[in-house]
């Protein structure tokens, strides 16, 4: 599914303050890879650098409007204090700056790292078990394809915060238990496989329905003047194993709009692709935006197109698809004469009955997990301890120097563990999952107690 998963300001988890924080320190990543910190963490070299702790009325976080918008997290309102606070934070920046460059304070710091919102992924996850479904026609397949990627787009609000930019060599690992009778759990593995540009991959795979879904992306958000973009230049592949099927997609750019003028939120916006060439059948969906200043449009409208190729290489319309990705999305076929518009996915329905619970297992929490790396500074933003929060940043940032500086001089270059930079017998420069050390790592550290 589509994800917010990485370089999202997205609204933190009720637990995410501090709540799965533990106490200690820890470098992050030392054993593998190295890091030079963030371009907006590596400014700082010492304690006295820090930022200076903002006033108490500027970190109040945004609150949704309730009254006018029922649907609140679309609509954010904030202070006039807050809004001068962005404006300075953001005031040096030209348009199309890339955020990642930032010197960004720690009360701007959400206590979360971007990796870890790959797993909105899997927010309605049990979706998949349709795609493996036996006995489906293929473009029945498509669709469902079509569900479970829409199915990963999360309702995102900015709240002026934003995540940890993952380390280089950074990982993540989850379970996905499905409720189902004789169903095997989704497994997860995520890695930050690149540093400068940040690249994030990921794996998951389901060994009862033979899929499996692998994924990277480049995320760099940039200002515009009155938005924030974050784009996700990459592609993911979900492989039906005994179909031979690979469904080939691109995800949607991620919009924070109206910051200090205009109707104010997140939208996702953009053309996302899903193409299986076994099929022949291709899918469409336009993300559309709303119009200048939010003046014209509606939130979260896609228009989309199922079509196949013909033995001449004509390309046939299918069917079409219209509708919200957070509320319903319809199909029509379009080969029937008067057909009736059906429901392709319901967002609601899905929330209710097709999210899976998610579990880390303790054996999965490497040294180079995200909780691990970032544990100390989670423990002091949730703490609102801002000068400690600031001095930890600092510390992290320079132990990753010192390691990429020691790899640089002894001319050792980074070796992801879980994933690879090539597909075997291909010419295409994909990040790809190291299937034999990710599995080899479920066996023995990914069992649910």
């Amino acid at each position: 599914g589509i994800s917010l998963s990485n370089g999202s300001f997205r609204t933190a988890p009720d637990d995410s303050t501090g709540a799965n924080s533990r106490d200690g320190s820890n470098p992050g990543p030392q054993a593998r890879c190295g890091s030079n910190g963030s371009k907006e963490e590596s400014k700082t070299s010492s304690a006295e650098d820090a930022p200076k702790a903002l006033p108490k009325s500027i970190l109040k976080p945004w609150t949704p409007k309730t009254d006018a918008q029922p649907e609140g997290w679309q609509q954010d309102s904030t202070t006039t204090e807050q809004q001068s606070s962005w404006k300075a934070l953001l005031g040096g920046l030209r348009k199309g700056s890339d955020i990642t460059s930032m010197l960004i304070p720690a009360e701007f710091i959400r206590p979360e790292s971007s990796l870890e919102r790959i797993q909105d992924t899997m927010q309605h996850g049990r979706l998949l078990e349709d795609i493996a479904r036996k006995g489906t026609t293929p473009v029945e397949r498509m669709k469902a394809v079509v569900r479970f990627h829409v199915s990963g787009i999360i309702r995102a609000i900015f709240d002026g915060k934003k995540p940890y930019n993952p380390v280089l060599g950074e990982t993540c690992a989850w379970n996905f238990d499905h409720a189902s009778p004789g169903m095997s759990e989704t497994k997860m593995v995520c890695e930050q496989v690149s540093h400068h540009p940040p690249i994030s991959a990921f794996y998951l795979f389901n060994k009862t329905l033979g899929l499996g879904l692998e994924g990277y992306a480049e995320i760099c958000p940039r200002f515009t003047g009155n938005t924030i973009v974050v784009p996700f230049k990459g592609e993911r592949r979900l492989q039906i194993n005994h179909l031979g099927e690979v469904y080939v997609m691109t995800v949607a750019n991620l919009v924070y709009r109206g910051l200090f003028v205009g109707s104010r939120g997140a939208e996702w916006t953009g053309t996302v692709k899903i193409a299986c060439a076994r099929t022949g059948l291709r899918c469409k969906l336009d993300l559309k935006p709303l119009g200048m200043l939010g003046m014209w449009g509606t939130w979260h409208r896609v228009e989309g197109t199922l079509k196949a190729q013909a033995p001449s290489g004509k390309k046939v319309l299918v069917g079409t698809i219209s509708g919200n990705w957070d509320k319903v999305l319809y199909y029509t076929d379009s080969n029937t004469p008067g057909a009736l518009p059906e429901v392709l996915y319901d967002f609601e329905a899905a929330a209710a009955s097709s999210k899976p619970k998610t579990i880390q297992p303790p054996q999965a929490v490497l040294p180079t997990d995200s909780k691990v790396v970032w544990r100390d500074l989670s423990d002091a933003l949730g703490k609102r301890e801002m000068k400690r929060a600031n001095q930890v940043k600092i510390r992290i940032e320079s132990q990753q120097r010192e390691i990429a500086a020691k790899h640089a001089k002894d001319g050792v270059a980074c070796k992801p563990r879980f994933f690879a930079k090539g597909r075997p017998g291909s010419a295409e420069a994909l990040w790809c999952p190291k299937l034999g050390e990710i599995e080899a790592f479920a066996s023995s550290s990914m069992l649910s107690v």
